[in-house]
């Protein structure tokens, strides 16, 4: 063979290549994997079950409560009177001067005797919580309460006699002509109540 049949040879008749209708001409460069469609979306878990819990006990039945009623206001008792207290540490007083000098201020009223002059600083001396005020009043108290038993003791005369008992100063004249006049006015005293006792007595009397 010649060299252009050999050449003849050597050509390959052209490939014609039809394009199809309604397909796109695949892409002359390197090919790329298509993206896969992305997985759909898994399905939401279900919501979780709520825990059974365990039932509280029963609570045992109780009676209601009634709401407080309003709160009433205390009145306050109005208390003893100055006076009456006064009066009050008095007789305890003079309770607390027969207990501890019983010779000075005897129960009995045949023991009276005439007391010492400045018995009251001595009263006080003992007794420091007492005011001298109150110790007086206790003394006058206990002379009128003994009444002419007392009176008549001074108006015998002799000595006076301290806490003691023992003899201090002697009873004057002007301390007799005072005893005299307190026994007169004592007993006046009486009467006036004495007759005011029968003037209320008569009035409420059923023949009144």
């Amino acid at each position: 063979m010649n060299k252009d049949s050999r050449k003849t040879a050597s050509k390959k008749p052209p490939v014609v290549v039809r394009k199809i209708a309604g397909k796109k001409n695949s892409p002359t460069g390197p090919s790329h994997p298509r993206p896969r469609p992305a997985a759909p979306a898994s399905k939401a878990a279900p919501p979780a079950k709520p825990s059974v819990q365990s039932k509280p006990a029963p609570v045992p039945h109780s009676r209601p409560v009634p709401p407080p009623s309003p709160a009433t206001p205390v009145i306050a008792e109005p208390g003893p009177s100055k006076k009456a207290q006064e009066k009050q540490a008095r007789r305890e007083l003079l309770e607390t001067l027969r207990e501890r000098w019983p010779q000075t201020f005897p129960r009995d009223y045949r023991q009276v005797r005439p007391l010492a002059i400045g018995i009251r600083q001595d009263i006080a001396s003992h007794l420091p919580e007492q005011p001298l005020s109150r110790i007086g009043a206790v003394i006058g108290l206990f002379q009128h309460l003994m009444g002419p038993a007392y009176y008549g003791a001074v108006l015998k005369g002799g000595p006076r006699y301290d806490l003691d008992g023992n003899p201090r100063g002697a009873v004057t004249a002007e301390d007799q002509d005072r005893a005299k006049s307190d026994l007169q006015a004592f007993y006046e005293r009486r009467k006036e109540r004495q007759k005011q006792r029968s003037a209320e007595k008569a009035g409420t009397s059923p023949e009144a």
